[in-house]
This record gives C-alpha cells, sequence and structure tokens, in this order.
C-alpha cells in the first residue's frame, strides 16, 4: 500500500478547474490514464480486498490492511507537513491537499480497523488484535490527534475483560498515565475495568490539556458522590475553554459543561 501511493499522482477534486494540473483535451488516451487518482480511489480496492476478509470472519488479514493505511497514509501526512516547515513562503498546493488528506484517510483507517476488533469474536484473535492496536496508539507516530484514538477505542472496546487487556497492553508498554494526549483512551477503559481511583487520577490531570475530558470526570465524581468536587472539575475546564481556546474550536464542549452544572 506504501509503495502503491509513493508511486501514486494525486488528484485534488477540490482544486479549481486547471489548478495545478493542465489537460491536453485533444489526446484521448489522457482522458482514460488512472495518473490522476485521488488519494481514496487508489485505497479503495485494498478496502475491498479487507471487506471479502471481514465476510469471511478472516480478522488477522483485514486488520492488516487497516493498518497499513494508517501507516500509509500517516507518512504521507508527515512528510507534507515538512514539506510546510520547509517552504518559507508558506505556499499552498497539491502538497497540501496530499498531507491532509493523507490525514483524512488515516483516521478513517483507524476507524475501520477499531469496528473490525468490535466485530471479532472474543478468543486469542480478538487479544492479538487489541495488542497490536494499543502498540500503534502508544506510538502515534504519525500524531492522527487524541480525539480520534478517543472514538476508536470507544469502538473497539466495549467489555470488562477486553477494557482489561487493553490496559495490560498499556502497562507492559510503560505508558505514562500523566500522558494527557492518552487520557481519554485511558479514561473508557478505565470506566470499564471498574478502577475508579486510576480513573480520577488520569482525569483531573488531563482536564488542564483536555477540558472536554472533565465532562466524564464530572460525571464519575458524581457517581461517587463526590458532587462539590464534580462542580468544581465542570466549572474549572468551563473557565479554560472560555479564556484560553478558541471558542469555535471548543463550542460542543461548552456546551455540554454548561449542560452538566
Amino acid at each position: 500500500i506504501a509503495a502503491a501511493l509513493a508511486d501514486g499522482s494525486f488528484r485534488n477534486p477540490y482544486a479549481e478547474d486547471g489548478y495545478e494540473y493542465s489537460y491536453d483535451r485533444d489526446n484521448d488516451e489522457d482522458d482514460e490514464d488512472d495518473e490522476y487518482d485521488t488519494l481514496a480511489d487508489i485505497l479503495e480496492p485494498y478496502r475491498d480486498t479487507a471487506r471479502k476478509y471481514l465476510a469471511q470472519h478472516n480478522w488477522m488479514e483485514g486488520a492488516k490492511i487497516h493498518e497499513a493505511i494508517v501507516h500509509a497514509c500517516g507518512q504521507l501526512r508527515r512528510e507534507g507537513d515538512d514539506d510546510d516547515n520547509d517552504d518559507a513562503y508558506g505556499d499552498d498546493g497539491e502538497d497540501d491537499y496530499v498531507a491532509e488528506a493523507g490525514h483524512s484517510e488515516a483516521q478513517r483507517a483507524l476507524q475501520d480497523w477499531a469496528e473490525l476488533i468490535s466485530n471479532a469474536p472474543a478468543g486469542p484473535d480478538k487479544h492479538r488484535l487489541i495488542e497490536r492496536f494499543v502498540a500503534v496508539c502508544a506510538s502515534d507516530a504519525y500524531d492522527l490527534g487524541p480525539q480520534p484514538w478517543e472514538h476508536a477505542f470507544q469502538t473497539a472496546v466495549q467489555t470488562t475483560l477486553e477494557a482489561e487487556t487493553a490496559l495490560q497492553c498499556i502497562d507492559a508498554l510503560k505508558l505514562k498515565d500523566r500522558d494527557p494526549d492518552k487520557a481519554g483512551v485511558l479514561l473508557h477503559l478505565l470506566a470499564l475495568s471498574g478502577d475508579t481511583d486510576r480513573f480520577l487520577r488520569v482525569g483531573q490531570n488531563a482536564i488542564r490539556h483536555h477540558p472536554h475530558l472533565a465532562l466524564p470526570l464530572a460525571n464519575k465524581l458524581l457517581d461517587i458522590g463526590k458532587r462539590a468536587d464534580a462542580i468544581k472539575a465542570a466549572e474549572t475546564a468551563l473557565g479554560r475553554v472560555r479564556d484560553a481556546f478558541d471558542h469555535f474550536e471548543y463550542r460542543d464542549t461548552r456546551e455540554d459543561l454548561l449542560r452538566f452544572l
């Protein structure tokens, strides 16, 4: 998959006609050429293969394809970021499209991978699937962002036993509870596992960096009878959203916290 993307010449479907590329309208052969596929077009045959594996309940082979797309598209995104950093003039162009499409397709593959794990039956294969999922999350080599990983784990891991498996893998990799970018994933797993003390430690540290996590923290505090602490956590996060963060980006968080209060 990485080789196919490395050889690709990607078309920006959102660009104005004639932008970046010119076509020889007198040459009909060019119209039939697949040279200017979008990133999604090039990935579709691989996704079709993954769907066939899923229909056959071949979870491991399907997961390999989704993971490969995450790696290949994540690398495209990183290369685009590096190009932007090297460009003193900040020119926008096809490289920006490739980087943005790479990020979007990597996130899509991540969610597809999570859905595959959620559908896999309990057993050794599911343990291996979760173990690999945790390993890729731990490095987050392509900076996909905390919230895509949160959503992916919420989809992939849905039982106490699965959460305990994931937490064992996390602890084996020696991930720190104080890493705020992993806090959303940890809170989901800890809520399923029932480890309230660790949940509270992770949540209290995380809300300084990610205010949306104040909502599960406040709900947990309320559940265990710490109403005043729940209100304080929500009010603290709400103050940071109002004063320190872009209002549009945190609009939903602000509204959720206001409803909670």
